[in-house]
């Protein structure tokens, strides 16, 4: 890999554990911008990693991403209404679903007073997304009604295990399973978007920018473009293997028996696990 793009590198997955990166970028003495790319599910330690490395970054101007909510909503379409209506219930409601069955920790909460968000509304991002923003369903969950009848133990230990391999394997390129337009809107717009600020704020002094890993080689593409350079990267563990009461990985159901599932992602952009 060039060294012109490493900064497109920014997971990895080490002996199956998710790590997300924190590069940190400079222009000559006075300009520097950390980016944090971030699991918005993840470890609880890795959000407490997260404080510490801005921490370490006295001064600095703190922006993260998190899609605004208007109040009041200004006008808009039945169907833009219905997309708007879809992605809040689906996608936020993925993102808890998911942390609570695999025993994680979600993003909500991690921002403070002084920290910064610059990042688009969401009736905005809704009309840029289009008729392709997708709607998310979670097996044996009806969204915003009710929940499945109660699984078994089993059943929850073999749904911990594949979410946590969807998080750590399949998350991270989430991306890619958008439709050009989605993606245009969800990641490059939004990249755009939060740069005009970063690179207005950087004469200010040091940036630091909280936001999704998905966007960091975007915004490094911007970074290059306005002659800024990489200047180190280091990473922090977002998501774990399973581990037991006593600390030791899971890796099946009785001691000597193997919990074996694969994830596939098919060419129609479906997720399936066996």
């Amino acid at each position: 890999m060039t060294f012109r793009r490493a900064h497109r590198r920014v997971t990895r997955v080490v002996r199956g554990e998710l790590h997300t990166a924190v590069q940190t970028w400079t222009r000559g003495p006075d300009h520097r911008i950390v980016l944090i790319g971030m699991s918005h599910v993840g470890e609880p330690d890795y959000f407490d990693t997260v404080r510490r490395v801005v921490a370490s970054h006295p001064g600095a101007t703190v922006h993260y991403e998190r899609v605004v909510r208007e109040d009041p909503l200004p006008p808009m379409t039945d169907d833009e209404w219905a997309r708007l209506d879809a992605a809040r219930r689906s996608h936020r409601f993925v993102l808890r679903w998911a942390a609570e069955v695999a025993e994680l920790g979600t993003q909500h909460g991690l921002a403070v007073d002084g920290w910064h968000n610059v990042d688009v509304n969401e009736v905005d991002l809704a009309r840029m997304s289009g008729r392709s923003m997708p709607r998310l369903a979670v097996p044996g969950v009806r969204m915003g009604i009710d929940y499945a009848p109660p699984l078994t133990d089993r059943q929850r230990r073999v749904l911990r295990h594949v979410v946590r391999l969807l998080l750590v394997h399949i998350a991270p390129r989430g991306r890619l399973l958008m439709r050009p337009m989605t993606r245009r809107a969800v990641v490059q717009w939004r990249n755009v978007h939060a740069m005009t600020h970063a690179l207005r704020a950087v004469h200010d002094g040091p940036v630091v920018m909280i936001w999704g890993a998905g966007h960091l080689p975007g915004i490094g593409d911007v970074l290059l473009h306005n002659d800024f350079r990489l200047e180190s990267v280091r990473w922090v563990r977002a998501v774990g293997r399973m581990r037991s009461p006593e600390g030791a990985p899971v890796t099946g159901e009785q001691p000597g028996e193997e919990l074996k599932v694969s994830v596939k992602v098919y060419n129609n952009g479906q997720v399936g696990t066996s």
